[in-house]
């Protein structure tokens, strides 16, 4: 159909041009006749002849390349406008997807955290049931010892009663008792002063005789300014023997700091008490260490 619509403007073109070849033939017989004195002789019939012209032809053939081309297009087109629309569909799609899970995810996070608010809020809860009833415990069991001790005071003091009672003697033997055990508690005591004030001096004594032997095996660094000093963490045996000498108060200066734990360790094993009770306060004890004067 579109093939012969192309084609017809060209035959048209030809039928005008044939007619038009047509009445210039009549035209110059016309002018003919009528100088030539012969008799005209009847006009010959003149077949018309439709003649394509190549040209038109060729225009034809080009209109009709154009519009498949322009039909290519225009199909390319719809084909690219289809993919693009099915691209964005496909895009929002996948967009609504990852809102949905982003939801669901959301939805997830809120849910955990509610259940974890709610275990939480089960352990505060027993928590303070657990000290409620811990207090209540402690509170029965402090009222159980004070019934227990009155208790016992109130049968104390009724058997000191009976005691009064029945004999001034075994009273007056309690009474004697009671100042013996005192006496011996008081005499106790006395002892044990005296005890922690010996203890104390043979500390101070060893201590002393500790660090005379310490500071005849020091090497004290030269130059080191006078007041120098480091506090020495110091761990023995029994024998004497130095198990550890670390320094935990620096002076700064680390070459001093390295000299005393040095000295400490060749001076082992150091003197020490026989007695238990001095002995026990240097297994693991302190010790300042100070630059000697004049060295």
């Amino acid at each position: 159909m579109d093939k012969q619509s192309h084609r017809t403007p060209g035959r048209f073109s030809a039928v005008v041009y044939a007619i038009f070849v047509h009445a210039a033939v009549v035209a110059v017989l016309v002018i003919g006749v009528r100088f030539s004195k012969a008799p005209t002789p009847p006009p010959a019939m003149i077949k018309a002849v439709v003649v394509e012209d190549p040209k038109i032809h060729q225009q034809a053939h080009e209109d009709q390349q154009k519009k498949v081309e322009e039909d290519t297009k225009r199909k390319q087109q719809v084909e690219r406008e289809r993919l693009e629309q099915e691209r964005k569909q496909e895009e929002e799609r996948h967009q609504l997807e990852e809102k949905h899970k982003k939801e669901e995810q959301q939805k997830l996070e809120q849910q955990k955290l509610e259940e974890q608010k709610k275990l939480d809020e089960k352990k505060l809860v027993e928590a303070q049931k657990r000290k409620e009833e811990e207090s209540k415990k402690a509170e029965a069991e402090r009222k159980r010892q004070a019934d227990l001790k009155a208790k016992q005071e109130k049968d104390e003091k009724r058997r000191k009663d009976e005691a009064k009672k029945k004999d001034d003697t075994a009273r007056q033997k309690v009474a004697e008792d009671s100042l013996k055990q005192q006496l011996e508690a008081e005499e106790k005591e006395r002892a044990e002063e005296e005890d922690a004030a010996r203890v104390g001096t043979e500390v101070d004594r060893y201590q002393a005789l500790m660090k005379k032997r310490i500071h005849t095996s020091w090497n004290v660094p030269f130059g080191t300014p006078e007041g120098t000093s480091c506090v020495v963490r110091i761990q023995l045996l029994p024998d004497g023997e130095v198990v550890d000498a670390t320094v935990v108060e620096s002076s700064g200066n680390p070459v001093f700091d390295r000299s005393a734990e040095s000295a400490i360790k060749k001076s082992s094993p150091l003197p020490v008490s026989s007695d238990v009770k001095v002995f026990n306060e240097f297994r693991e004890f302190k010790l300042k260490m100070v630059k000697p004067k004049n060295r």
